[in-house]
């Protein structure tokens, strides 16, 4: 798929609008040099995370147990670590620079503009009349419902692993199916 789709853009390449993929080829030299960055320094946001949860609890646990013979004594917090996702400063970075400099109205780039609020009517889902397209489109919402069912289990083990509690596969799998089937219902 990723060879059609350069062919597609080379073959089409005059139909590019120029602002749009200067700054989409810019915010992605930015998440790519951000990313290599932290590989660099070898962190890792989840371990970082939960050990530093576990020390502020057992830190605020020594203070809470801690008997001071002396008046006055301090102890110092210091600065909590919070991590601050890449994409969520490159987002933040785009939507001012959007805002400040007038991308929509200078260099004609299309802006998301107003999103509706709330959830949409409730609905049977419609589209599909042809045994053909459910045909065509059985194979691959299985195998969409397969890597994501095994992606969901795999983060909430990590989870349960890393917190110490126990899950139920069938309960997981249950709760992914029924809300994948009531949401069908608002698209």
């Amino acid at each position: 798929a990723i060879i059609y789709t350069w062919k597609y853009v080379v073959l089409h390449w005059q139909d590019i609008h120029l602002p749009t993929a200067i700054v989409g080829c810019a915010t992605l030299a930015i998440l790519l040099s951000l990313g290599w960055l932290e590989r660099r320094r070898g962190r890792r946001r989840t371990a970082r995370i939960v050990r530093a949860a576990r020390e502020r609890a057992n830190e605020a646990t020594a203070l809470l147990t801690r008997r001071s013979n002396r008046l006055g004594q301090q102890v110092g917090w210091g600065l909590a670590r919070v991590p601050i996702p890449d994409v969520l400063l490159v987002i933040i970075g785009a939507i001012v620079l959007s805002s400040v400099f007038s991308w929509e109205s200078r260099y004609g780039m299309s802006i998301v503009g107003r999103i509706p609020t709330g959830l949409p009517e409730f609905g049977f889902p419609i589209g599909i009349t042809s045994i053909f397209a459910i045909k065509a489109m059985l194979w691959p919402s299985i195998m969409i419902a397969c890597i994501s069912s095994v992606i969901s289990l795999s983060i909430a083990k990590t989870f349960a692993r890393e917190f110490t509690y126990t899950i139920d596969e069938n309960q997981e799998l249950l709760a992914i199916g029924l809300s994948s089937i009531w949401g069908s219902f608002f698209s």
